[in-house]
């Protein structure tokens, strides 16, 4: 091959590189905006989904002992003639089945409201340099009941999103996973719900992992111990910066909006 040849291959080559860098960083700048519109309907969805909502049911005639059977135990329930209205606190999931279980328990209807509202963020920080929220969530009486506070800990692969609800006295109620990178079959078992309902009551000195059966701490998924501190991890941080915050030992919070705005142009808008 001749000099001749050569410099007509690598011209080829450096055409060919360009070209395709072009053509990556247009789908880039097409697809980025929409994935992060994406992550942000999601999240909000997640956030309804962390506080307690009521379920009002119309049901007729002999149907309200079929329906309150189906209610989970501990549902505050209130009877109002030919209404149910039951106070529930389920994932996402769960609650779809319930609804779908009234209704074949012989409801003509469900609606749903909430007493509790986050609102707007109350501020930002940065758990393992992720741009995170948290809310104050406030009850009918405009009171604070509690916190929604959004947490990443450095898991097997890469950092795991979670929302954690918890109330006034900061003990956890919720735990929602947002987004992981998790090993299929092994560390995607944060996602189940009898992993998550491990976290129901804990304070933050008890979310800690243990390796086999613990009735107070948080139990280790088998083969994905790395996992399951991911999300513990994260949840104590989360409350721990709130036991922080209600303490004044923080910086006046960071304008959510702006580091909104801010991760937003990163992602290409």
């Amino acid at each position: 091959m001749n000099i001749k040849e050569i410099f007509k291959v690598t011209i080829n080559l450096v055409l060919i590189y360009a070209i395709g860098g072009a053509l990556l960083a247009w789908v880039y700048s097409v697809t980025s905006p929409i994935i992060f519109k994406n992550k942000q309907e999601d999240k909000a969805n997640a956030l309804k989904g962390m506080m307690p909502v009521h379920l009002v049911v119309n049901a007729p005639g002999g149907a309200v002992e079929a329906i309150k059977a189906t209610l989970p135990e501990g549902a505050a329930v209130t009877l109002k003639g030919e209404m149910v209205d039951a106070e529930v606190d389920l994932y996402k999931k769960d609650k779809k089945k319930l609804i779908k279980m009234i209704k074949k328990a012989g409801a003509l209807s469900v609606s749903q409201y909430s007493d509790f509202d986050p609102g707007e963020p109350k501020g930002t920080w940065e758990p393992s340099h992720k741009h995170a929220e948290f809310f104050e969530v406030k009850g009918r009486d405009g009171e604070v009941a509690g916190y929604i506070v959004e947490s990443y800990h450095k898991g097997y692969s890469g950092a795991p999103g979670i929302y954690v609800a918890m109330d006034n006295d900061l003990v956890v109620q919720k735990v929602e996973i947002l987004s992981h990178g998790e090993t299929p079959g092994l560390g995607d078992e944060i996602e189940k719900k009898y992993f998550k309902d491990q976290f129901r009551g804990k304070t933050l000195d008890k979310l800690e992992v243990v390796k086999g059966e613990t009735p107070d701490m948080i139990q280790a998924i088998t083969g994905a111990t790395i996992s399951t501190r991911a999300i513990t991890y994260g949840a104590r941080d989360a409350v721990d910066h709130i036991r922080k915050y209600k303490a004044g030992e923080l910086p006046e919070p960071e304008d959510a909006q702006v580091g909104a705005e801010a991760e937003e142009g990163a992602s290409g808008h």
